[in-house]
């Protein structure tokens, strides 16, 4: 990850990972996104829930299994799918 930010090659390649990334989470959630007025937020939301890094922080520094951390992470999208949008305070 430090990588990213002073090797070209590195930075290239984690931009082309987002961006298979978001092009994935947008293909496999396309029905709930096609239903939604909040699809920008809920898109950035499950970016977030099914990332790698996501899986790294838990499977990884947290210590978890393989099987709690598909479960906490399933949990995680799912919840976000259940959401509804959350309205800015003024």
């Amino acid at each position: 990850q430090a990588q990213e930010h002073s090797v070209e090659l590195a930075r290239r390649t984690a931009a082309i990972g987002r961006r298979f990334h978001r092009a994935w989470v947008e293909r496999a959630f396309a029905p709930q996104l096609a239903r939604r007025a909040d699809r920008a937020e809920l898109l950035d939301l499950l970016i977030v829930a099914t990332d790698v890094l996501t899986w790294k922080l838990l499977r990884r520094d947290e210590g978890r299994s393989r099987a709690a951390t598909i479960q906490r992470m399933c949990r995680l999208t799912e919840a976000v799918l259940r959401s509804d949008p959350v309205r800015p305070e003024r």
